[in-house]
């Protein structure tokens, strides 16, 4: 067999399994973290284990407020006090749902996946908090 075939031959074995290597390196370390790409509301997890992600969204949600513009009046509210609530649980599973694919481990490198909060509200929690119309109008 001439140089130029073993050349031919070598390379066609190596680069697969080079190109396969480099894939399965990056799967696993992403395994148990957020893939590239990933983000929350718009901030970004990426390479953030499901800890991390726990800890960042659980952090966010405490401090969001709401301005609420009602005929004039302005009220700001923080979500709990409108009754609202952020699954923390829910959203970092949406957040690490592609990593059940391997095809998602590859699109990541040149897409964005980003999830937003799972708000969980009682409408009780707002209508006690956000003054009606008619609640306000002396009778």
């Amino acid at each position: 067999m001439g140089t130029r075939r073993r050349v031919l031959l070598t390379t066609a074995i190596a680069v697969p399994m080079v190109i396969g290597a480099a894939g399965a390196a990056y799967a696993n370390h992403y395994q148990e973290r957020a893939l590239p790409g990933s983000s929350v509301a718009g901030v970004s997890v990426a390479g953030m284990t499901r800890a991390d992600v726990t800890e960042s969204v659980r952090d966010r949600a405490t401090g969001v407020t709401i301005t609420v513009d009602a005929d004039g009046t302005t009220q700001t509210e923080h979500l709990a006090d409108l009754g609202y609530t952020v699954d923390v649980d829910a959203t970092v599973d949406a957040v690490f749902a592609p990593n059940q694919s391997w095809a998602s481990y590859a699109t990541s490198l040149i897409s964005s996946h980003d999830v937003a909060a799972v708000v969980v509200a009682p409408p009780a929690g707002v209508r006690a908090q956000v003054p009606r119309e008619a609640d306000r109008q002396p009778r």
